[in-house]
Protein backbone atom coordinates (compact mmCIF):
# COMPACT_ATOMS: atom_id res chain seq x y z
CA UNK A 1 0.00 0.00 0.00
CA UNK A 2 1.26 3.55 -0.93
CA UNK A 3 2.31 5.49 2.44
CA UNK A 4 0.92 8.90 2.89
CA UNK A 5 3.30 11.65 2.64
CA UNK A 6 4.64 12.89 5.51
CA UNK A 7 2.66 15.77 7.04
CA UNK A 8 3.76 19.63 6.20
CA UNK A 9 4.01 20.02 9.98
CA UNK A 10 6.68 17.41 10.34
CA UNK A 11 7.94 18.34 7.09
CA UNK A 12 11.39 19.43 8.01
CA UNK A 13 12.34 17.16 10.54
CA UNK A 14 11.79 14.54 8.28
CA UNK A 15 15.07 12.33 8.00
CA UNK A 16 15.57 12.43 3.83
CA UNK A 17 19.26 11.83 2.41
CA UNK A 18 20.52 14.76 1.83
CA UNK A 19 21.58 14.64 -1.51
CA UNK A 20 17.35 14.06 -2.93
CA UNK A 21 16.41 16.55 -5.29
CA UNK A 22 13.67 19.06 -3.97
CA UNK A 23 13.73 21.81 -7.17
CA UNK A 24 14.84 21.62 -10.36
CA UNK A 25 16.71 24.72 -11.77
CA UNK A 26 18.27 25.55 -15.06
CA UNK A 27 21.40 25.38 -13.47
CA UNK A 28 20.99 22.19 -12.09
CA UNK A 29 18.80 21.28 -8.53
CA UNK A 30 18.73 21.93 -5.01
CA UNK A 31 18.78 18.82 -2.61
CA UNK A 32 17.04 18.05 0.87
CA UNK A 33 19.76 19.16 2.70
CA UNK A 34 20.17 22.49 0.77
CA UNK A 35 16.53 23.13 1.72
CA UNK A 36 16.76 22.77 5.26
CA UNK A 37 19.76 24.48 5.93
CA UNK A 38 18.44 27.32 3.95
CA UNK A 39 15.15 27.26 6.09
CA UNK A 40 16.87 27.07 8.92
CA UNK A 41 19.17 29.85 8.27
CA UNK A 42 17.02 32.05 7.25
CA UNK A 43 14.03 31.58 10.33
CA UNK A 44 17.00 32.11 12.34
CA UNK A 45 17.47 35.63 10.93
CA UNK A 46 13.78 36.23 10.61
CA UNK A 47 13.20 35.67 14.27
CA UNK A 48 16.52 37.98 15.09
CA UNK A 49 14.65 40.45 13.54
CA UNK A 50 11.56 40.36 15.82
CA UNK A 51 8.93 40.38 13.15
CA UNK A 52 5.76 38.44 13.13
CA UNK A 53 3.89 38.94 9.52
CA UNK A 54 5.99 39.02 6.23
CA UNK A 55 5.34 39.52 2.80
CA UNK A 56 6.29 37.02 0.52
CA UNK A 57 6.57 37.76 -3.20
CA UNK A 58 9.20 35.54 -5.51
CA UNK A 59 9.13 34.46 -8.54
CA UNK A 60 11.01 31.10 -8.14
CA UNK A 61 8.98 28.59 -6.43
CA UNK A 62 12.25 27.30 -4.44
CA UNK A 63 12.94 30.82 -3.12
CA UNK A 64 9.46 31.05 -2.18
CA UNK A 65 9.14 27.30 -0.28
CA UNK A 66 12.38 28.40 1.42
CA UNK A 67 10.88 31.87 2.54
CA UNK A 68 7.30 29.86 3.27
CA UNK A 69 8.67 27.59 5.85
CA UNK A 70 11.24 29.90 7.11
CA UNK A 71 8.63 32.11 8.16
CA UNK A 72 6.43 29.55 9.61
CA UNK A 73 9.68 28.30 11.50
CA UNK A 74 10.53 31.54 13.22
CA UNK A 75 6.69 31.79 14.57
CA UNK A 76 5.93 33.94 11.84
CA UNK A 77 2.64 34.20 9.34
CA UNK A 78 3.12 34.32 5.64
CA UNK A 79 1.51 37.15 3.83
CA UNK A 80 0.37 36.47 -0.37
CA UNK A 81 -0.20 38.82 -2.32
CA UNK A 82 -2.16 37.62 -5.37
CA UNK A 83 0.42 39.58 -7.91
CA UNK A 84 3.00 41.46 -7.93
CA UNK A 85 1.55 44.84 -9.14
CA UNK A 86 3.22 47.87 -7.72
CA UNK A 87 -0.79 49.06 -6.38
CA UNK A 88 -1.15 45.63 -5.04
CA UNK A 89 1.64 45.29 -2.57
CA UNK A 90 1.61 48.82 -1.72
CA UNK A 91 -2.21 48.47 -0.56
CA UNK A 92 -0.69 45.07 1.47
CA UNK A 93 1.85 47.06 3.47
CA UNK A 94 -0.03 48.08 6.13
CA UNK A 95 -0.44 44.10 6.86
CA UNK A 96 2.92 43.22 7.28
CA UNK A 97 5.77 44.83 9.01
CA UNK A 98 8.83 42.90 6.88
CA UNK A 99 8.95 41.74 3.40
CA UNK A 100 10.56 38.56 1.37
CA UNK A 101 10.91 39.66 -2.18
CA UNK A 102 13.04 38.82 -5.26
CA UNK A 103 12.46 42.09 -6.37
CA UNK A 104 13.36 45.03 -3.23
CA UNK A 105 12.05 48.13 -5.51
CA UNK A 106 8.57 47.12 -5.21
CA UNK A 107 8.96 48.18 -1.69
CA UNK A 108 11.45 50.66 -2.09
CA UNK A 109 9.63 52.93 0.42
CA UNK A 110 8.74 50.39 3.26
CA UNK A 111 9.34 51.15 7.02
CA UNK A 112 9.20 47.06 7.53
CA UNK A 113 12.48 44.88 6.57
CA UNK A 114 13.17 44.28 3.69
CA UNK A 115 15.00 40.92 2.58
CA UNK A 116 15.27 40.71 -0.98
CA UNK A 117 16.65 37.82 -2.52
CA UNK A 118 17.48 36.04 1.14
CA UNK A 119 19.12 33.14 -0.43
CA UNK A 120 22.34 35.12 -1.56
CA UNK A 121 22.54 36.35 1.89
CA UNK A 122 22.64 32.98 3.83
CA UNK A 123 26.29 31.84 4.45
CA UNK A 124 27.08 28.28 3.70
CA UNK A 125 26.83 27.08 7.50
CA UNK A 126 24.42 30.36 8.87
CA UNK A 127 23.70 29.09 12.34
CA UNK A 128 19.93 28.78 12.18
CA UNK A 129 17.12 27.70 14.06
CA UNK A 130 16.35 23.68 15.06
CA UNK A 131 13.77 22.42 13.09
CA UNK A 132 10.73 20.61 14.71
CA UNK A 133 7.39 20.48 14.30
CA UNK A 134 4.99 22.80 13.29
CA UNK A 135 1.71 23.80 15.26
CA UNK A 136 -0.80 22.57 12.98
CA UNK A 137 -3.44 24.74 14.28
CA UNK A 138 -1.33 28.10 13.92
CA UNK A 139 -1.91 30.63 11.45
CA UNK A 140 0.24 29.57 8.21
CA UNK A 141 -0.38 32.06 5.10
CA UNK A 142 -2.84 35.04 4.24
CA UNK A 143 -4.56 34.53 0.63
CA UNK A 144 -5.89 37.66 -0.69
CA UNK A 145 -8.66 36.53 -3.21
CA UNK A 146 -11.66 39.25 -4.95
CA UNK A 147 -14.02 39.95 -3.23
CA UNK A 148 -17.93 40.31 -4.74
CA UNK A 149 -18.71 43.77 -2.43
CA UNK A 150 -16.04 45.53 -4.28
CA UNK A 151 -12.94 44.69 -2.11
CA UNK A 152 -10.41 42.62 -1.77
CA UNK A 153 -10.78 39.73 0.84
CA UNK A 154 -8.43 38.36 2.81
CA UNK A 155 -8.44 34.83 3.69
CA UNK A 156 -7.14 33.12 6.64
CA UNK A 157 -5.58 29.10 6.66
CA UNK A 158 -4.39 27.28 9.20
CA UNK A 159 -1.26 24.87 8.38
CA UNK A 160 -3.83 21.71 8.91
CA UNK A 161 -6.06 22.86 5.96
CA UNK A 162 -3.25 23.20 3.42
CA UNK A 163 -1.55 20.02 5.45
CA UNK A 164 -4.84 17.87 5.15
CA UNK A 165 -5.50 18.96 1.59
CA UNK A 166 -2.20 17.66 0.79
CA UNK A 167 -2.80 14.36 1.94
CA UNK A 168 -6.06 14.19 0.42
CA UNK A 169 -4.47 15.08 -3.02
CA UNK A 170 -1.97 12.11 -2.54
CA UNK A 171 -4.27 9.40 -1.38
CA UNK A 172 -6.68 10.64 -4.97
CA UNK A 173 -4.02 11.00 -7.41
CA UNK A 174 -0.48 10.01 -5.98
CA UNK A 175 -1.20 5.96 -7.05
CA UNK A 176 0.79 6.61 -10.82
CA UNK A 177 2.87 9.73 -10.11
CA UNK A 178 5.95 7.53 -8.09
CA UNK A 179 9.60 8.90 -9.82
CA UNK A 180 7.41 12.10 -11.53
CA UNK A 181 8.61 15.87 -11.30
CA UNK A 182 6.43 18.58 -11.08
CA UNK A 183 6.33 21.55 -13.82
CA UNK A 184 3.90 24.51 -13.72
CA UNK A 185 3.12 27.10 -15.56
CA UNK A 186 0.81 28.81 -12.81
CA UNK A 187 1.67 31.23 -9.72
CA UNK A 188 2.40 29.77 -6.46
CA UNK A 189 1.32 32.69 -5.08
CA UNK A 190 -2.34 31.79 -5.73
CA UNK A 191 -3.61 28.58 -3.56
CA UNK A 192 -3.76 25.73 -6.15
CA UNK A 193 -0.30 26.80 -7.26
CA UNK A 194 1.07 26.64 -4.07
CA UNK A 195 -0.64 22.89 -3.23
CA UNK A 196 -0.29 21.45 -6.46
CA UNK A 197 2.90 22.79 -7.49
CA UNK A 198 4.88 23.34 -4.24
CA UNK A 199 3.24 21.60 -1.05
CA UNK A 200 2.17 18.23 -2.66
CA UNK A 201 5.24 17.57 -3.93
CA UNK A 202 7.85 19.02 -0.94
CA UNK A 203 4.87 16.38 1.42
CA UNK A 204 5.74 13.24 -0.93
CA UNK A 205 9.34 13.69 -1.69
CA UNK A 206 8.69 14.52 -5.61
CA UNK A 207 11.23 17.29 -7.23
CA UNK A 208 9.55 20.55 -8.62
CA UNK A 209 10.12 22.74 -11.56
CA UNK A 210 11.55 26.26 -9.21
CA UNK A 211 10.36 27.98 -12.25
CA UNK A 212 7.58 28.75 -13.98
CA UNK A 213 7.75 28.15 -17.64
CA UNK A 214 6.06 31.01 -19.94
CA UNK A 215 5.66 28.76 -23.10
CA UNK A 216 4.86 25.54 -24.37
CA UNK A 217 7.71 24.59 -25.95
CA UNK A 218 9.78 25.35 -22.52
CA UNK A 219 8.02 23.49 -20.53
CA UNK A 220 7.56 20.29 -23.14
CA UNK A 221 11.15 20.18 -23.82
CA UNK A 222 12.08 19.48 -19.70
CA UNK A 223 8.98 17.27 -19.36
CA UNK A 224 9.99 15.07 -21.99
CA UNK A 225 12.87 13.89 -20.31
CA UNK A 226 11.82 12.54 -17.39
CA UNK A 227 8.06 11.43 -15.62
CA UNK A 228 6.25 14.39 -15.32
CA UNK A 229 3.51 15.94 -13.79
CA UNK A 230 1.90 19.53 -15.43
CA UNK A 231 0.24 21.99 -13.07
CA UNK A 232 -1.73 24.39 -15.30
CA UNK A 233 -4.78 26.51 -16.83
CA UNK A 234 -7.15 26.14 -19.20
CA UNK A 235 -5.56 29.62 -20.77
CA UNK A 236 -2.09 27.63 -21.19
CA UNK A 237 -3.68 23.97 -21.97
CA UNK A 238 -5.57 26.24 -25.10
CA UNK A 239 -2.32 27.54 -26.30
CA UNK A 240 -0.26 24.34 -26.02
CA UNK A 241 -3.26 22.70 -27.70
CA UNK A 242 -3.20 25.03 -30.75
CA UNK A 243 0.06 25.57 -31.07
CA UNK A 244 0.63 21.49 -30.84
CA UNK A 245 3.19 21.80 -28.64
CA UNK A 246 1.79 18.82 -25.90
CA UNK A 247 2.61 16.29 -29.26
CA UNK A 248 4.36 13.72 -28.37
CA UNK A 249 4.44 13.91 -24.62
CA UNK A 250 2.88 11.64 -22.01
CA UNK A 251 2.38 13.18 -18.64
CA UNK A 252 1.98 10.91 -15.71
CA UNK A 253 -1.03 13.16 -14.97
CA UNK A 254 -2.37 16.63 -16.42
CA UNK A 255 -4.17 18.83 -13.96
CA UNK A 256 -5.95 22.16 -14.47
CA UNK A 257 -7.69 24.66 -12.55
CA UNK A 258 -8.83 28.75 -12.48
CA UNK A 259 -12.40 27.77 -15.06
CA UNK A 260 -13.77 24.94 -16.75
CA UNK A 261 -12.01 23.71 -19.24
CA UNK A 262 -13.53 24.17 -22.50
CA UNK A 263 -14.47 20.87 -24.89
CA UNK A 264 -12.35 21.25 -27.82
CA UNK A 265 -9.29 22.04 -25.48
CA UNK A 266 -10.29 19.16 -22.91
CA UNK A 267 -10.36 16.55 -26.29
CA UNK A 268 -7.19 18.06 -27.90
CA UNK A 269 -5.10 17.85 -24.41
CA UNK A 270 -6.29 14.04 -24.48
CA UNK A 271 -5.38 13.10 -27.54
CA UNK A 272 -2.20 14.94 -27.89
CA UNK A 273 -0.98 13.19 -24.58
CA UNK A 274 -3.39 10.26 -24.00
CA UNK A 275 -3.74 11.74 -20.34
CA UNK A 276 -7.37 13.43 -19.53
CA UNK A 277 -7.33 16.66 -18.04
CA UNK A 278 -7.96 16.75 -14.11
CA UNK A 279 -9.75 19.42 -13.67
CA UNK A 280 -9.73 20.83 -10.27
CA UNK A 281 -12.76 23.55 -8.73
CA UNK A 282 -12.51 25.03 -5.61
CA UNK A 283 -11.47 28.26 -4.30
CA UNK A 284 -9.55 30.20 -2.02
CA UNK A 285 -12.00 30.08 1.24
CA UNK A 286 -12.98 26.51 0.41
CA UNK A 287 -9.68 24.81 -0.73
CA UNK A 288 -10.74 21.55 -3.09
CA UNK A 289 -14.29 20.84 -3.44
CA UNK A 290 -14.24 18.49 -6.18
CA UNK A 291 -12.66 17.21 -9.78
CA UNK A 292 -13.45 15.79 -13.01
CA UNK A 293 -11.78 14.17 -16.15
CA UNK A 294 -13.46 15.02 -19.86
CA UNK A 295 -11.30 12.92 -22.62
CA UNK A 296 -13.72 14.06 -25.03
CA UNK A 297 -15.48 17.21 -23.02
CA UNK A 298 -18.63 17.35 -22.84
CA UNK A 299 -20.62 18.21 -19.67
CA UNK A 300 -19.51 15.85 -17.07
CA UNK A 301 -20.45 16.05 -13.82
CA UNK A 302 -17.46 16.48 -10.55
CA UNK A 303 -17.13 14.41 -8.27
CA UNK A 304 -16.51 15.87 -4.62
CA UNK A 305 -13.04 15.11 -2.74
CA UNK A 306 -13.53 12.46 0.11
CA UNK A 307 -15.05 14.04 3.28
CA UNK A 308 -16.25 17.14 1.28
CA UNK A 309 -20.55 17.10 1.92
CA UNK A 310 -22.15 19.05 -0.85
CA UNK A 311 -25.83 20.59 -0.70
CA UNK A 312 -27.41 23.67 -2.24
CA UNK A 313 -28.31 26.13 -0.59
CA UNK A 314 -31.85 27.88 -0.72
CA UNK A 315 -30.73 30.56 -3.88
CA UNK A 316 -29.39 27.66 -5.75
CA UNK A 317 -25.93 28.13 -5.07
CA UNK A 318 -23.18 25.42 -3.64
CA UNK A 319 -22.97 24.92 -0.37
CA UNK A 320 -19.43 23.17 0.98
CA UNK A 321 -18.58 21.91 4.38
CA UNK A 322 -15.81 20.40 5.00
CA UNK A 323 -12.19 20.44 7.79
CA UNK A 324 -10.74 22.10 4.06
CA UNK A 325 -12.71 25.27 4.40
CA UNK A 326 -11.19 27.96 6.01
CA UNK A 327 -14.01 30.61 6.06
CA UNK A 328 -17.62 30.48 6.66
CA UNK A 329 -20.30 29.11 9.76
CA UNK A 330 -18.64 26.46 12.26
CA UNK A 331 -19.87 22.97 11.66
CA UNK A 332 -18.11 21.38 14.51
CA UNK A 333 -15.51 19.18 14.53
CA UNK A 334 -12.77 21.51 12.36
CA UNK A 335 -15.58 21.53 9.70
CA UNK A 336 -16.65 24.86 8.55
CA UNK A 337 -19.99 25.44 6.18
CA UNK A 338 -19.41 27.83 3.18
CA UNK A 339 -21.78 28.91 0.46
CA UNK A 340 -19.25 29.47 -2.98
CA UNK A 341 -20.76 31.97 -5.93
CA UNK A 342 -21.62 29.26 -7.95
CA UNK A 343 -25.22 28.00 -9.01
CA UNK A 344 -25.19 24.14 -9.42
CA UNK A 345 -27.22 21.31 -9.88
CA UNK A 346 -26.38 18.63 -7.63
CA UNK A 347 -27.40 14.62 -8.03
CA UNK A 348 -28.68 12.10 -5.99
CA UNK A 349 -25.13 10.88 -6.52
CA UNK A 350 -23.77 13.94 -5.01
CA UNK A 351 -22.00 14.69 -8.01
CA UNK A 352 -23.02 17.97 -9.83
CA UNK A 353 -22.96 20.43 -12.57
CA UNK A 354 -22.00 23.74 -12.72
CA UNK A 355 -24.95 26.48 -14.19
CA UNK A 356 -23.35 29.61 -13.62
CA UNK A 357 -22.03 32.41 -11.33
CA UNK A 358 -24.38 34.15 -8.29
CA UNK A 359 -22.35 37.02 -8.05
CA UNK A 360 -20.33 38.98 -10.46
CA UNK A 361 -17.19 37.19 -9.80
CA UNK A 362 -15.86 36.27 -13.20
CA UNK A 363 -13.10 34.49 -14.59
CA UNK A 364 -10.76 36.33 -17.09
CA UNK A 365 -7.92 34.30 -18.73
CA UNK A 366 -6.97 31.86 -15.49
CA UNK A 367 -7.70 34.91 -13.15
CA UNK A 368 -10.52 35.82 -10.47
CA UNK A 369 -11.76 39.52 -11.30
CA UNK A 370 -14.60 40.75 -8.79
CA UNK A 371 -16.27 43.17 -11.24
CA UNK A 372 -17.42 45.58 -8.41
CA UNK A 373 -13.41 45.46 -7.20
CA UNK A 374 -13.02 47.41 -11.00
CA UNK A 375 -15.62 49.32 -10.88
CA UNK A 376 -15.17 50.58 -7.15
CA UNK A 377 -11.32 51.25 -8.55
CA UNK A 378 -12.22 53.47 -11.57
CA UNK A 379 -15.03 55.37 -9.35
CA UNK A 380 -12.16 57.03 -7.94
CA UNK A 381 -10.45 58.36 -10.69
CA UNK A 382 -11.14 62.23 -11.72
CA UNK A 383 -12.76 61.63 -14.77
CA UNK A 384 -15.35 59.12 -14.03
CA UNK A 385 -18.71 59.91 -12.48
CA UNK A 386 -20.23 56.12 -12.85
CA UNK A 387 -18.54 53.00 -14.16
CA UNK A 388 -19.92 49.62 -15.26
CA UNK A 389 -18.55 46.57 -16.31
CA UNK A 390 -19.28 43.78 -18.10
CA UNK A 391 -17.60 40.25 -19.38
CA UNK A 392 -17.80 39.75 -23.39
CA UNK A 393 -16.54 36.97 -25.15
CA UNK A 394 -13.73 36.93 -27.86
CA UNK A 395 -13.70 33.43 -29.88
CA UNK A 396 -13.32 31.24 -26.49
CA UNK A 397 -12.26 34.01 -24.99
CA UNK A 398 -13.65 36.54 -22.17
CA UNK A 399 -12.91 39.93 -21.98
CA UNK A 400 -14.19 42.89 -20.01
CA UNK A 401 -16.05 45.76 -21.46
CA UNK A 402 -16.45 49.23 -19.20
CA UNK A 403 -19.39 51.55 -20.23
CA UNK A 404 -17.81 55.27 -18.18
CA UNK A 405 -20.23 58.55 -17.91
CA UNK A 406 -17.33 60.98 -17.74
CA UNK A 407 -17.05 63.45 -14.45
CA UNK A 408 -17.16 66.75 -15.75
CA UNK A 409 -13.30 66.77 -15.86
CA UNK A 410 -14.04 63.62 -17.91
CA UNK A 411 -15.68 65.49 -20.24
CA UNK A 412 -12.92 67.96 -20.77
CA UNK A 413 -10.33 65.21 -21.32
CA UNK A 414 -12.53 63.27 -23.85
CA UNK A 415 -12.98 66.77 -25.60
CA UNK A 416 -9.12 67.33 -25.56
CA UNK A 417 -7.39 64.23 -26.42
CA UNK A 418 -10.21 61.91 -27.42
CA UNK A 419 -11.89 58.50 -26.32
CA UNK A 420 -8.86 56.32 -27.20
CA UNK A 421 -6.14 58.19 -24.86
CA UNK A 422 -9.06 58.66 -22.34
CA UNK A 423 -9.47 54.84 -22.33
CA UNK A 424 -5.64 54.26 -21.93
CA UNK A 425 -5.71 56.97 -19.14
CA UNK A 426 -8.13 54.69 -17.03
CA UNK A 427 -6.33 51.55 -18.47
CA UNK A 428 -2.93 52.66 -17.06
CA UNK A 429 -4.99 53.91 -13.43
CA UNK A 430 -6.25 50.21 -12.97
CA UNK A 431 -3.09 48.60 -13.78
CA UNK A 432 -1.12 48.75 -10.55
CA UNK A 433 -4.43 46.91 -8.99
CA UNK A 434 -4.90 44.10 -11.53
CA UNK A 435 -3.31 41.24 -13.55
CA UNK A 436 -3.05 43.13 -17.13
CA UNK A 437 -4.93 40.16 -18.56
CA UNK A 438 -8.48 41.24 -16.44
CA UNK A 439 -8.05 45.06 -17.67
CA UNK A 440 -10.91 46.31 -20.03
CA UNK A 441 -10.47 45.96 -23.99
CA UNK A 442 -13.05 47.90 -24.88
CA UNK A 443 -14.03 51.34 -23.54
CA UNK A 444 -17.44 53.23 -24.27
CA UNK A 445 -18.12 56.51 -22.66
CA UNK A 446 -22.06 57.34 -22.37
CA UNK A 447 -24.19 59.78 -21.19
CA UNK A 448 -26.22 57.78 -18.81
CA UNK A 449 -25.76 54.35 -17.75
CA UNK A 450 -29.06 52.21 -18.58
CA UNK A 451 -30.54 52.08 -15.67
CA UNK A 452 -34.16 50.38 -15.51
CA UNK A 453 -37.33 51.47 -14.07
CA UNK A 454 -36.50 50.34 -10.42
CA UNK A 455 -32.68 51.77 -10.73
CA UNK A 456 -30.91 48.94 -10.96
CA UNK A 457 -28.24 48.32 -14.15
CA UNK A 458 -29.12 44.89 -16.03
CA UNK A 459 -26.18 43.36 -17.07
CA UNK A 460 -27.45 42.73 -20.24
CA UNK A 461 -28.19 46.61 -20.91
CA UNK A 462 -24.96 47.47 -19.88
CA UNK A 463 -23.26 44.41 -22.47
CA UNK A 464 -25.90 45.63 -25.50
CA UNK A 465 -23.87 48.89 -25.16
CA UNK A 466 -21.24 46.67 -26.83
CA UNK A 467 -23.30 45.10 -29.65
CA UNK A 468 -22.85 46.26 -33.01
CA UNK A 469 -20.23 48.71 -32.91
CA UNK A 470 -16.88 46.53 -32.71
CA UNK A 471 -17.99 45.28 -28.65
CA UNK A 472 -17.80 41.94 -29.58
CA UNK A 473 -15.72 42.26 -33.21
CA UNK A 474 -12.25 40.54 -33.53
CA UNK A 475 -9.38 42.02 -31.00
CA UNK A 476 -6.68 44.45 -31.93
CA UNK A 477 -4.24 42.87 -28.79
CA UNK A 478 -2.80 39.67 -27.66
CA UNK A 479 -4.04 37.67 -24.86
CA UNK A 480 -1.62 39.30 -22.03
CA UNK A 481 -0.91 35.94 -19.66
CA UNK A 482 1.23 37.40 -17.02
CA UNK A 483 2.76 40.58 -16.54
CA UNK A 484 5.93 42.05 -14.37
CA UNK A 485 7.78 45.15 -14.12
CA UNK A 486 11.06 45.94 -12.37
CA UNK A 487 12.76 48.81 -12.62
CA UNK A 488 13.23 49.91 -16.06
CA UNK A 489 11.90 46.53 -17.63
CA UNK A 490 8.36 45.52 -18.29
CA UNK A 491 7.60 41.66 -19.69
CA UNK A 492 4.59 40.14 -20.81
CA UNK A 493 3.92 37.12 -21.58
CA UNK A 494 1.14 36.75 -24.46
CA UNK A 495 -0.67 34.98 -27.27
CA UNK A 496 -1.75 35.79 -30.52
CA UNK A 497 -5.50 35.57 -30.91
CA UNK A 498 -6.55 33.76 -33.83
CA UNK A 499 -9.28 35.95 -34.54
CA UNK A 500 -6.60 38.76 -34.91
CA UNK A 501 -8.29 42.05 -36.35
CA UNK A 502 -5.16 42.52 -38.25
CA UNK A 503 -5.47 39.12 -39.78
CA UNK A 504 -7.85 40.37 -42.60
CA UNK A 505 -5.93 40.82 -45.97
CA UNK A 506 -2.57 39.65 -44.44
CA UNK A 507 -2.29 37.07 -45.98
CA UNK A 508 -5.51 34.75 -47.00
CA UNK A 509 -3.21 31.58 -47.18
CA UNK A 510 -0.89 32.27 -44.20
CA UNK A 511 -2.39 34.61 -41.65
CA UNK A 512 0.99 36.55 -40.04
CA UNK A 513 1.31 39.62 -37.16
CA UNK A 514 2.05 42.70 -39.29
CA UNK A 515 4.58 45.09 -38.51
CA UNK A 516 2.57 47.49 -37.03
CA UNK A 517 0.87 45.36 -34.64
CA UNK A 518 4.50 44.44 -33.43
CA UNK A 519 4.74 48.70 -32.58
CA UNK A 520 1.30 49.09 -31.79
CA UNK A 521 2.03 46.61 -28.60
CA UNK A 522 5.43 47.85 -27.88
CA UNK A 523 4.04 51.13 -27.69
CA UNK A 524 1.18 50.07 -25.70
CA UNK A 525 4.01 48.49 -22.84
CA UNK A 526 6.05 50.88 -23.00
CA UNK A 527 3.00 53.31 -21.47
CA UNK A 528 2.36 51.19 -19.03
CA UNK A 529 5.66 50.93 -18.09
CA UNK A 530 6.42 54.99 -17.85
CA UNK A 531 2.44 55.58 -16.97
CA UNK A 532 1.65 58.13 -19.53
CA UNK A 533 0.97 58.25 -23.08
CA UNK A 534 4.20 58.14 -25.26
CA UNK A 535 5.26 61.17 -27.43
CA UNK A 536 6.86 59.61 -30.41
CA UNK A 537 9.42 61.17 -31.82
CA UNK A 538 10.86 58.42 -34.18
CA UNK A 539 11.53 54.75 -34.46
CA UNK A 540 15.16 53.40 -35.11
CA UNK A 541 16.47 50.20 -35.76
CA UNK A 542 13.19 48.38 -36.53
CA UNK A 543 13.68 45.06 -37.09
CA UNK A 544 11.26 41.76 -38.21
CA UNK A 545 13.07 38.28 -38.33
CA UNK A 546 10.48 35.68 -37.86
CA UNK A 547 6.89 35.74 -38.72
CA UNK A 548 3.94 35.74 -36.09
CA UNK A 549 1.21 33.61 -36.62
CA UNK A 550 -2.30 32.57 -34.56
CA UNK A 551 -2.02 31.13 -31.47
CA UNK A 552 1.21 31.49 -31.25
CA UNK A 553 2.86 32.24 -27.44
CA UNK A 554 4.87 34.98 -26.92
CA UNK A 555 6.99 37.49 -24.70
CA UNK A 556 7.40 41.14 -25.47
CA UNK A 557 9.95 43.16 -23.48
CA UNK A 558 10.18 47.26 -23.26
CA UNK A 559 13.29 48.44 -21.31
CA UNK A 560 13.42 52.44 -20.79
CA UNK A 561 17.10 53.57 -20.76
CA UNK A 562 18.21 55.82 -17.77
CA UNK A 563 16.94 58.91 -18.57
CA UNK A 564 13.80 57.34 -20.24
CA UNK A 565 14.03 59.07 -23.65
CA UNK A 566 14.21 55.52 -25.49
CA UNK A 567 12.61 52.51 -25.67
CA UNK A 568 13.86 49.24 -26.32
CA UNK A 569 11.69 46.66 -27.54
CA UNK A 570 12.06 42.96 -28.51
CA UNK A 571 9.57 39.97 -29.12
CA UNK A 572 10.73 36.75 -28.90
CA UNK A 573 9.75 32.78 -28.30
CA UNK A 574 11.67 29.24 -27.92
CA UNK A 575 13.11 30.09 -31.06
CA UNK A 576 14.68 33.14 -31.10
CA UNK A 577 13.86 36.46 -31.08
CA UNK A 578 10.68 37.61 -33.59
CA UNK A 579 11.21 41.13 -33.87
CA UNK A 580 13.35 44.46 -32.20
CA UNK A 581 13.63 48.08 -32.46
CA UNK A 582 13.85 51.20 -30.65
CA UNK A 583 11.44 53.80 -29.84
CA UNK A 584 12.76 57.60 -29.38
CA UNK A 585 10.54 59.72 -27.68
CA UNK A 586 10.04 63.45 -28.02
CA UNK A 587 11.45 66.00 -25.80
CA UNK A 588 9.41 68.27 -24.03
CA UNK A 589 9.24 71.89 -25.28
CA UNK A 590 11.55 73.49 -22.87
CA UNK A 591 13.73 70.60 -22.34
Amino acid sequence: MRQAPVTLAGLLRETRPPGQIVALTAAGSHTWGAFTGHVAALAGRLRAAGRQRWLIFFDDSYDFAVALFAVAHSGGVAILPPNGQFGTIARLRDAADGFLLGDASLVADAAGEVIADPLALLAPGARGVELGDLDAEAPFVELFTSGSSGAGKRVAKRLRHLDEEVQTLERTFGGGLAGASFFANVTHQHIYGALFRLLWPLASGRPFAARTYLHGGEVVGRMAAQPSVLVSSPVQLRAMAESNALRGLSPRAIFSSGAPLDDATAAAVASATGVAVTEIFGSTETGGVAWRQRPQGGDVAWRAFPDVELATADDGRLAVCSRLVSDGDDAGGGRHRFVMGDRVDVGLDGTFRLRGRADRIVKIGAKRLSLPEMEAELARHPAVAEAALVPIRRGLESRVAAAVVPSEHGRARLDDVGRAELGRDLTAALAPYFDRVTLPRVWRFVDALPRNAQGKLPEESVAALFAGDGGDGPPLDPVVEEETAAGNVLRRRCVVPRDLAYFAGHFEFRPIVPGVAHLRWAVDAGETLLGEPLRIAAVEALKFKVPLEPGAAFELEVEADADRRRLRFRLWRDEGEISTGRIVLAREIDD
